[in-house]
C-alpha cells in the first residue's frame, strides 16, 4: 500500500470508527458525512502502509494493527484536549461604548432591540446621547454615532446602512374632514409646522414652503409633538414613516423629496475596539431588520388610486374613472369602490394589483354583501 503523509485529523475519525464499530456511528457521532469518514479511514490505512480494520457486513472490526495503535490514538487524543484547555478565554466585552444618535432611531428603533445586545455583552454599558446638536465626534463626546448627516471632517470611518423615509401624513378623523378629499392640495390644509430654530429640518423646509406664508395649526419644537398633533386630528404634518406607522397615520404622500441617507460613524481610532465593534454590528443588524419601515410608508391613498386607475386602463375600461372610482381609508384599511357600470374579474384584477410593492399584501377581493353586485370591493391593509 502506498505510503501518504499522515493527517492528523484522521485520528479522531480512526477512534469513531472503533468505539462505534461502524462508519454510521462515527459520522453521527462526529457530525460529519458517511462518504467523509470512509475517505479519511482510507487514507489513514493509506499513510500508515496497513489495514486497521476489518470490513464485515455486520461492521467494522479492528486489525491486530488497528487493535495496538489504539492506546496511541487515545494519547493523541488526550494531548489534543489538554491543548486547548491551555488556551486563554477570549475577553468578554465589556466597558461603555457612547453612542450618539437622533432621538427617533433612539426610541423607536434601537431602545426596543437593545436587550439583544445586553444579553450577548451583558458587561457593555451603551451611554445614548440624543441631543447630537451639541455632540461633536471629534472632540470625543461620543464612540459612535447613527445620524442623518455625513461628517465631513476627517478621522472618523462613514458607512452608509439605511435610509430614513418621510411622508405628509395625517389621522384618518382629519382625512375624514378635509374638503379635498383626498387630492393633494394643501391650500385648506391645517398644517403643523416646527419652531424657527429648526428651520434647518429638511421637513420643517417641505412644511415652511407648503404654508406659502399661511399660519401653521401649531408649532413644535420635537419630533414627538408633532406625531402626537398629527395623530390627534391637529392637521397634516411631514414625519418618518418609521413613526407613522405605529400610529396608523394615513400618508397622503409618500414621496417628499427629503428621505435621508442614515449614516454609521466611528472614530477611526476605536474601529478595532471589541466593545465598539459590537455596538457597530448591534446597529448595522437592528437597521438592516427594518430596512422597510424605515423607508416605506404603508399603503397611501395614491399608491391605492393611482394603481387602481392604471389599471384600469390597461384593462380598456373606459366607463372606469376618476370620477367612477372611489376610494377610501377606513380605519386601517384602504377600500377601492370600483365602477358600477363595469364588471372586473376578480383573479385577474387581483394579479395586477399584487404587482405593485405596496399592494403586495393584499388580502383579497370580494364583493360586498351590501353594494350593487355589479361593484368590486379591493380589500387590503395598509
Amino acid at each position: 500500500m502506498e505510503r501518504q503523509r499522515l493527517v492528523w485529523d484522521d485520528v479522531p475519525v480512526f477512534l469513531a470508527v472503533a468505539r462505534s464499530g461502524s462508519l454510521s456511528g462515527a459520522a453521527s457521532a462526529l457530525s460529519i458525512g458517511l462518504a467523509t469518514v470512509s475517505r479519511r479511514v482510507e487514507r489513514l490505512e493509506a499513510s500508515l502502509g496497513r489495514p486497521l480494520f476489518l470490513r464485515h457486513h455486520t461492521g467494522y472490526r479492528l486489525t491486530e494493527e488497528g487493535m495496538a495503535l489504539i492506546e496511541r490514538a487515545e494519547e493523541l487524543e488526550a494531548a489534543a484536549r489538554a491543548f486547548e484547555s491551555g488556551l486563554p478565554e477570549e475577553p468578554k466585552v465589556s466597558g461603555t461604548v457612547r453612542l450618539a444618535t437622533a432621538e427617533n432611531l433612539a426610541t423607536a428603533l434601537i431602545l426596543p432591540a437593545l436587550p439583544r445586545l445586553r444579553r450577548a455583552h451583558p458587561q457593555l454599558t451603551l451611554e445614548i446621547a440624543t441631543d447630537i446638536a451639541t455632540v461633536n465626534l471629534h472632540r470625543r463626546d461620543a464612540d459612535i454615532a447613527l445620524r442623518m448627516v455625513k461628517p465631513e471632517r476627517r478621522h472618523v470611518s462613514v458607512q452608509r446602512v439605511g435610509t430614513l423615509g418621510y411622508g405628509l401624513c395625517g389621522a384618518q378623523s382629519y382625512m375624514d374632514g378635509r374638503t379635498g378629499g383626498h387630492e393633494i392640495d394643501l391650500e385648506g390644509d391645517e398644517l403643523i409646522a416646527w419652531a424657527e430654530g429648526y428651520g434647518h429640518l429638511p421637513a420643517a423646509q417641505w412644511i415652511e414652503r407648503a404654508l406659502r406664508g399661511r399660519a401653521p395649526a401649531v408649532v413644535t419644537t420635537s419630533l414627538a409633538a408633532q406625531v402626537t398633533g398629527c395623530a390627534s386630528g391637529l392637521g397634516l404634518a411631514v414625519l418618518p414613516h418609521l413613526l407613522a406607522q405605529p400610529h396608523e397615520l394615513v400618508c397622503l404622500d409618500a414621496d417628499l423629496g427629503i428621505d435621508q441617507p442614515i449614516w454609521l460613524v466611528t472614530q477611526t481610532d476605536l474601529v478595532s475596539s471589541r466593545r465598539v465593534q459590537a455596538v457597530a454590528s448591534f446597529l448595522r443588524e437592528v437597521v438592516s431588520e427594518h430596512r422597510g419601515a424605515l423607508s416605506v410608508a404603508g399603503t397611501s391613498w395614491s399608491d391605492v388610486e393611482g394603481t387602481a386607475v392604471r389599471m384600469a386602463k390597461v384593462r380598456s375600461l373606459p366607463a372606469l374613472s376618476l370620477h367612477a372610482l372611489r376610494v377610501r381609508f377606513i380605519r386601517h384599511r384602504a377600500i377601492a369602490l370600483v365602477g358600477p357600470t363595469k364588471r372586473i374579474r376578480h383573479r385577474s384584477y387581483a394579479s395586477d394589483l399584487a404587482e405593485m410593492p405596496a399592494l403586495a399584501s393584499w388580502a383579497m377581493i370580494r364583493k360586498s354583501s351590501n353594494v350593487a353586485p355589479s361593484r368590486a370591493w379591493i380589500d387590503m391593509p395598509c
